[in-house]
């Protein structure tokens, strides 16, 4: 009896690591000779397992509106922080509902999408970028206990209620993949929202909205099939001010040239340089550098290198992972030393909460849009982008941003562009920028590429900067 129970445990342990082998084999690409994790598995790793003393920091991770559709009618949030930060706020306990054990995710097609949209009642939030459904979790204060079923990644969210009242909502991930989420037993109990009346307090409440219609409700003559379906034409300008550029630690190196010169050393006056010096823990007594007017200046350590070129912008890399002075660690309170992605994430929102204004935009918000795992090197890049009044931000056509690229345990480097971005007080003038409420029709004559349009500030060598309407490509990039 004995030996037929060991025979059996055999058989029950071959079938198992059969199954697991085959799950993983499903989960890498096994024909490479790189193997990569695919773009939903790596963001769950260690979830689970938190422990640590620190919250990702909500300040740096913001959708870009939130619009409601009340009996059919548009009103958003759009270009509008404080009013988009509200009602975020009050539709989080929806959004952490959707994404707990509570509900289904599966795939779904862009013909429910459609159909959602024309609803007479209905939110939707706009992300900068489609970020798995962990992420968008994770700054509810939400990390485990997730949808049974698929995993998704979300850049438009639609909260609606089904046809039995039950809160249920859609994704679309920025592309054509639409998923849902439903409860897994209808009959349970769930949150109670009644999305007419409560978003018609929301909007009768707070100042700011802007209406629109959704390209998918515009007559025939007046869609424009090359933009998405949801699409938002404006009814009316956005409030957007002119600004005033600065970058701090623009020709720095003319300033240490003359320092090292006169044989002085001191780069504690300079306050944008003593604070960059800090939160990447260097020690001004000991690091070697060099000082070209030209090209920038240099900074040279055991454990790390520091470049800042004429233009202002910062490089950073540790001169090996082992040793690089910024661990996860001590951003996080922890004395563990491997961590899962999303207390990467925590960290990155630590390390640029440790910056002070004069380095992080003091006025400019810089905002979580871009996640990416690399299986070679084992680092997670994050990407927080400069946007003002929840514009984008460009220099000469490209994103002014933080890219912070982790190892398991310690920032290995960092590339970024301190910035102020300031109320220049002047009123804009008719005709000194694109007028910013398009009429399908314009849309359509203007839209070149598969893109889409939105409001940027493109700072140029001028100082102040006054927003213009820019097409942004399926790419990322933009143009006027």
């Amino acid at each position: 009896m004995k030996k037929i129970s060991t025979f059996l445990i055999c058989i029950l342990a071959f079938i198992m690591l059969a199954l697991w082998i085959k799950y993983i084999s499903l989960r890498f690409d096994v024909e490479k000779n790189s193997p990569e994790l695919d773009s939903e598995y790596w963001i769950f790793t260690g979830t689970a397992d938190a422990n640590v003393d620190i919250i990702a920091d909500e300040y740096f991770f913001s959708p870009l509106s939130v619009s409601l559709v009340l009996s059919g009618e548009g009103h958003t949030s759009a270009y509008n922080p404080e009013l988009t930060s509200i009602l975020y706020k009050n539709h989080k306990p929806l959004i952490k509902e959707i994404l707990s054990s509570s509900y289904v995710c599966s795939p779904s097609d862009i013909n429910r999408w459609n159909q959602a949209l024309s609803g007479e009642n209905l939110v939707m939030i706009e992300y900068p970028t489609a970020f798995p459904y962990t992420v968008i979790a994770l700054f509810c204060e939400k990390t485990d206990s997730f949808p049974e079923g698929e995993i998704s990644k979300i850049k438009s969210l639609l909260l609606f209620s089904d046809e039995k009242g039950n809160l249920t909502a859609l994704s679309k991930d920025g592309g054509d993949k639409v998923f849902s989420y439903t409860l897994k037993d209808p009959s349970s109990p769930s949150i109670v929202y009644d999305f007419n009346s409560n978003n018609l307090a929301a909007y009768t409440v707070n100042i700011g909205f802007t209406d629109f219609v959704f390209n998918f409700n515009l007559q025939d003559g007046q869609k424009n099939e090359n933009l998405p379906p949801e699409y938002k034409l404006l009814s009316s300008s956005p409030v957007l001010e002119g600004v005033k550029a600065d970058f701090p630690l623009k020709n720095i190196a003319s300033t240490l040239f003359s320092y090292e010169n006169s044989q002085y050393n001191n780069f504690d006056t300079n306050a944008a340089l003593a604070a960059l010096f800090d939160v990447f823990e260097i020690n001004p007594n000991i690091v070697g550098y060099y000082s070209d007017p030209v090209s920038g200046s240099f900074f040279v350590g055991q454990e790390m290198t520091l470049f800042i070129d004429v233009s202002g912008t910062v490089e950073y890399s540790a001169t090996e992972k082992a040793i690089a002075p910024v661990t996860v660690a001590s951003l996080l309170n922890s004395e563990r030393n491997s961590f899962s992605t999303n207390e990467l994430i925590t960290a990155a929102t630590a390390f640029l909460g440790k910056l002070p204004n004069t380095l992080i935009g003091e006025g400019a918000l810089p905002v979580l849009d871009g996640i990416s795992y690399s299986v070679e090197r084992s680092e997670t890049t994050l990407r927080f982008s400069y946007y003002y009044k929840l514009s984008e931000v460009l220099k000469d056509g490209e994103k002014v941003s933080f890219t912070l690229t982790f190892s398991d345990n310690a920032l290995v480097k960092a590339v970024f562009t301190p910035l102020v971005l300031t109320p220049n007080g002047k009123e804009a003038v008719s005709g000194e920028y694109l007028d910013m409420s398009l009429t399908p029709d314009v849309v359509l004559k203007m839209l070149n590429n598969n893109g889409e349009f939105a409001p940027v500030y493109n700072i140029t060598e001028d100082e102040s900067v006054l927003p213009l309407w820019m097409e942004k490509s399926n790419g990322g990039n933009t143009k006027q």
